[in-house]
């Protein structure tokens, strides 16, 4: 794994892709946030913040990837640009059992396979994972800082990996990720799964970044229980985090 490195804004393009599910199974696992109406709210709000995010420049484009076969029509008709694409599946029949991550990564890549605006970008693209409900409030901070190369960015130690954002370019996904889904045929969280098993790569051509440069702040509420993913205590948890990170730019 590698350490974080020089400060400058990635080469390629910037997509954003959105993974979604508007309406889960009513017998998914360690879900509470079921309710497909307020679901959709969620992924409007934060489509809102995205969409904001495109129109100034931050982002290249967004890829919405839906996996229960929910219509989207009414996104669809409120964002027009044609550097935003819509990709609905139903693909959630799988065993009841499996963390729901398992159809995530089942949805990644097919969104990686299918779409257009990523076939089309060049292999310097890098494509930012995020999950639809989450508002990532500081995207361009967290663009802007992040290393020169890397195959995969996110935060990542031994046991746990980071699955609300995570970056990578192609290659990175071909080698690193794609088909993780097969493992995740398990009630365990996948995050609990591809951690150590990210630690353990050794691939010269695909470098993994662990450690976010500039940290994201989440805002959204978790799926599992509905709480709020930040509160005013992670906040000052996170200002006290970012404090000697910018010493080290404002002095790199």
């Amino acid at each position: 794994m590698h350490a974080p490195g020089e400060y400058l804004h990635p080469m390629g393009q910037n997509i954003v892709l959105l993974t979604a599910t508007i309406t889960p199974r009513s017998a998914q696992p360690g879900l509470r946030l079921q309710d497909p109406a307020q679901r959709l709210q969620d992924y409007r709000d934060a489509f809102a913040f995205y969409a904001a995010q495109l129109a100034a420049g931050t982002i290249d484009a967004i890829v919405f990837a839906e996996n229960s076969g929910h219509s989207l029509a009414p996104l669809r008709e409120a964002y027009t640009d044609p550097r935003i694409e819509w990709l609905v599946c139903d693909d959630l029949d799988y065993p009841s059992h499996y963390h729901r991550g398992y159809g995530e990564f089942r949805l990644i890549d097919r969104a990686m396979a299918q779409s257009r605006i990523i076939a089309a970008a060049g292999d310097d693209a890098v494509i930012w994972k995020i999950t639809g409900r989450y508002v990532i409030e500081n995207l361009r901070s967290v663009i802007r800082y992040a290393p020169r190369r890397f195959a995969l960015y996110c935060k990542l130690d031994e046991k746990w990996v980071e699955m609300s954002i995570m970056a990578w370019t192609k290659r990175g996904h071909a080698r690193l990720l794609k088909d993780s889904a097969d493992a995740f045929g398990t009630p365990m969280a996948p995050e609990l799964i591809l951690a150590p098993r990210l630690m353990a790569t050794q691939l010269p051509d695909c470098p993994i970044v662990g450690r976010f440069t500039w940290p994201p702040l989440i805002v959204g509420r978790r799926g599992t229980d509905g709480t709020p993913f930040t509160s005013w205590r992670t906040r000052l948890k996170f200002n006290a985090l970012l404090l000697p990170r910018l010493a080290r730019i404002a002095f790199r």
